[in-house]
């Protein structure tokens, strides 16, 4: 477990020294990426046994060289834009790192890109990108990592109103994960000012949507109902801390909101919004039953955690202490190692055998 806490000691550095080089803007863009580019190759040269999905990549990787047909005539449910990638992963190396490492380039980068564009504290969002889990998820579920990253990008069109751009960022992460059509709507939902009733009303509507759940997984796609239907009946509920844990974040979120600036509340209500969303999710999962893994829904709506806190962190007098900034750094270490120990057999970590033969 160290070994993460080692790497992400590594990119605050970086990214530490980036901010301190805003009068030298290639300089300081070379040593922000390459932050990101440490966690790229952390990712791309992991063993196959770290992260609960990784065999399946590579094993669909490992079928994928046996196969001649174009990726237009491979059947089963695997999105397009995933099999393209293979595609290219394969002409890179036949060796399973460059799959992975090409799926955490297209996870990482797009994500990057949208907090250095948006954030008010670089570090505070890449602090919390890592140690909240938004990094990790692709070590599980790599082809919805990719769509989350894609998807996330779509934000910068929400907030210049382009419609056209945002769709087509939709469609694009449509290609590695059909669920990032559920954001479409999110276009007009998310800059809508915060208000107690219309947050009423969207849980409503969550626990309407899961009761229903089968028509709207069908009318999104019958590859989605068939992938995610399954887990109806399954039965593997759990997540309660977890949901604890973010609708206790979103409350505080919403009780803060009144310390604001006026200057800063358009933003703060749209992270707002993005993080009361992943609070809903949580708590109708969790209410109805449903099984844990419709949680990763939660993902699309991450990023709005990365943006809210530099904003509290400037506003919010509670935090001009440092013990309280101490506090919120050691809260979000202890969720880190909780997060690495107990999902997706992150740990231990071990780079894999290919790599160890370069070094």
């Amino acid at each position: 477990m160290l070994v993460y806490f080692a790497i992400l000691f590594i990119v605050l550095l970086l990214v530490f020294a980036s901010n301190n080089l805003r009068d030298n803007p290639t300089l300081e863009t070379v040593i922000f990426y390459s932050s990101a580019i440490i966690l790229v190759l952390f990712a791309g040269f992991r063993a196959n046994f770290v992260g609960t999905d990784t065999n399946n990549y590579i094993g669909m990787f490992i079928a994928k060289s046996n196969q001649e047909q174009s990726i237009f005539e491979i059947e089963g449910n695997v999105e397009l834009g995933y099999l393209f990638l293979q595609q290219v992963a394969y002409f890179v190396s036949s060796k399973y790192w460059s799959i992975l490492t090409l799926i955490a380039i297209i996870s990482v980068i797009p994500t990057y890109y949208v907090v250095r564009e948006l954030t008010q504290n670089v570090i505070i969002s890449i602090f919390i990108y890592v140690t909240l889990g938004v990094y990790l998820l692709f070590f599980n579920a790599g082809r919805q990592g990719i769509s989350v990253a894609i998807s996330t990008v779509g934000l910068l069109y929400i907030l210049d109103r382009s419609i056209v751009k945002y769709l087509i960022c939709i469609f694009i992460a449509s290609l590695f994960h059909k669920t990032a059509f559920i954001m479409i709507p999110f276009y007009f939902i998310i800059v809508l000012p915060f208000s107690t009733k219309r947050v009423l009303l969207f849980l409503f509507i969550g626990f309407f949507a899961f009761y229903f759940l089968s028509t709207i997984l069908s009318s999104i796609s019958p590859d989605v109902e068939s992938r995610y239907g399954v887990y109806e009946d399954r039965g593997a509920t759990g997540g309660f801390l977890l949901a604890t844990f973010f609708v206790l974040v979103a409350l505080l979120f919403i009780s803060w909101r009144n310390e604001i600036s006026e200057e800063n509340l358009y933003l703060y209500d749209i992270y707002l919004n993005l993080a009361i969303f992943t609070g809903i999710i949580y708590l109708v999962v969790i209410l109805t039953g449903s099984d844990v893994n419709f949680i990763r829904l939660t993902n699309y709506f991450a990023i709005g955690y990365a943006l809210i806190w530099p904003i509290i962190f400037e506003d919010v007098r509670f935090f001009k202490s440092n013990g309280v900034k101490f506090g919120f750094v050691l809260v979000h270490l202890l969720f880190f190692a909780v997060y690495l120990s107990k999902m997706s057999n992150l740990v231990p970590y071990e780079l894999n055998e290919i790599y160890l033969e370069w070094l």
